[in-house]
């Protein structure tokens, strides 16, 4: 694994050396503008992303009240479970803030890895939950501020 491509992310703190050798094998580095979209809600998701450096925005569409931000994600966080569960489609719209630079991990190998070892597929879970649990909280509380009792 080369230093660029080095997974010291919260996300896989204490995962074998095997395991990262894994994931590091589907992964490359993307560079992103400002206001670029990486993925729309909706679109096949087949990727995670591991954010090196600047900002991604993890958006839905609220119709007439326009775009919500749900949460804004940086260095060392990761952005992307749909890639695990089917129909494998976005949950959110993620745009990148300011210039990004990631780690983009292949779903759809990661997928087959996952499905070939139930050990690395069941660590991948663990983790992935930990994400969506992560997720949840903040659409939950931004959905709160949007449309709460402002009276």
């Amino acid at each position: 694994m080369s230093d660029e491509m080095n997974l010291d992310f919260p996300i896989f703190s204490g995962m074998s050396d095997e395991y990262r050798a894994r994931i590091a094998s589907v992964a490359l580095i993307e560079e992103y503008a400002a206001d670029e979209r990486l993925f729309r809600m909706g679109d096949p998701a087949n990727a995670s992303y591991l954010i090196q450096s600047g900002r991604l925005s993890l958006e839905v569409q609220g119709g007439p009240r326009g775009t919500i931000r749900i949460e804004t994600l940086e260095g060392g966080d990761a952005a992307g479970f749909s890639w695990l569960f089917p129909p494998h489609r976005w949950a959110f719209d993620g745009r990148a803030v300011d210039p990004l630079r990631v780690i983009a991990l292949d779903g759809a190998q990661l997928r087959v890895l996952k499905s070939t070892d139930h050990e690395f597929g069941y660590e991948m879970m663990l983790r992935y939950s930990a994400v969506i649990t992560d997720r949840l909280q903040a659409t939950r509380m931004q959905l709160m501020d949007f449309y709460g009792d402002h009276g």
